[in-house]
């Protein structure tokens, strides 16, 4: 993946309890992260990017949180998701300072609902143009704003959680070609109604 100089944000090096390699093991060294939120392993772009998941800072100033249950896990879709085009995310909040976190289907199936603890799966969809786009005047809605919706759905479980997730293109795919009208507004309805004779 080739990035031009300016949509890289910032390099810097991270030091313990800041980020998450893909492997879901804490990451120190060197990081970029581009104008689009994502942070990656090195100084800059490479053919073989590593992804980073930013650790809420959160997590570890507040004693009473399990240190275990909410923690941030690295959550990716695997490549037969990709390829079916969406995949399930997982949300935890701890009802109490009304931290989310994001956790694998593994530690969502087992956690239930408390007094303490809220959790939502949400449906994230990966395939499409990440912009509304239009076909023949009609308005197709874009992966950014499917996904944008099933959040704010999600957010009467968990509130904030518009908050938490703000990037609702992450993981969608790259089109490989240009959709037709794409810029095309949908045009007024226009009826032929024959005069009387």
């Amino acid at each position: 993946m080739w990035l031009p100089r300016i949509k890289i944000k910032k390099s810097d090096t991270a030091s313990g309890g800041t980020f998450l390699d893909e492997n879901g093991n804490v990451y120190t060294g060197a990081f970029f992260e581009t104008y689009a939120g994502e942070f990656f392993k090195g100084t800059k772009p490479s053919s073989n990017l590593q992804p980073l998941q930013p650790l809420d800072p959160f997590e570890s100033q507040d004693p009473i949180l399990d240190p275990t249950m909410f923690k941030t896990e690295f959550v990716k879709p695997s490549d037969k998701e990709l390829t079916n085009g969406k995949f399930k995310r997982y949300f935890l909040q701890d009802t109490r300072s009304g931290n989310i976190v994001e956790i694998l289907k593994s530690k969502f199936n087992n956690l239930q609902n408390n007094l303490f603890s809220k959790k939502v799966a949400v449906d994230w969809i990966l395939d499409g143009p990440k912009e509304d786009v239009y076909f023949n005047g009609i308005k197709q809605e874009g992966t950014g704003e499917k996904n944008r919706k099933a959040i704010l759905k999600a957010e009467e479980t968990i509130k904030g959680l518009s908050d938490y997730v703000t990037d609702y293109t992450q993981f969608v795919k790259e089109q490989d070609k240009p959709l037709p009208d794409e810029a095309t507004p949908a045009s007024k309805a226009v009826f032929d109604i024959p005069s009387p004779s």
